[in-house]
């Protein structure tokens, strides 16, 4: 995982976002922290334990489509791309690399392959 992590402000300031609940914006924010360089998320349950935010906030970014739930242990970042440009240079292969072929990304938005 990086040590450094972007936010695209037109996005988190945007009426959707700021129309949920502050626990869920919250853990939008801590999610991209602790994303690789792809935007997987496999400490899912760490992070909650962490943050002290209840499971029913992440259901919530599930249901609004900031966070897919790949497999029980498993999550990404929908926009991830529309807020972190990472070099070929500096990125770090994800260990998930291999769900890639699974994914779309259209508009800089990951999307499961129909």
């Amino acid at each position: 995982m990086a040590n450094r992590r972007m936010f695209r402000t037109d996005f988190i300031v945007s009426d959707k976002f700021l129309e949920m609940e502050s626990n869920s914006q919250l853990l939008y924010f801590h999610l991209i922290g602790n994303a690789d360089d792809e935007g997987f998320i496999d400490n899912m349950n760490s992070v909650l334990r962490l943050t002290g935010i209840d499971r029913v906030y992440l259901t919530q970014l599930i249901d609004k489509s900031y966070i897919l739930k790949l497999e029980d242990t498993l999550y990404l970042v929908v926009h991830w791309h529309q807020h972190n440009k990472i070099g070929q240079g500096r990125k770090v292969i994800s260990k998930y690399a291999d769900r890639l072929n699974s994914l779309d990304v259209v508009d800089e938005v990951y999307k499961i392959k129909q």
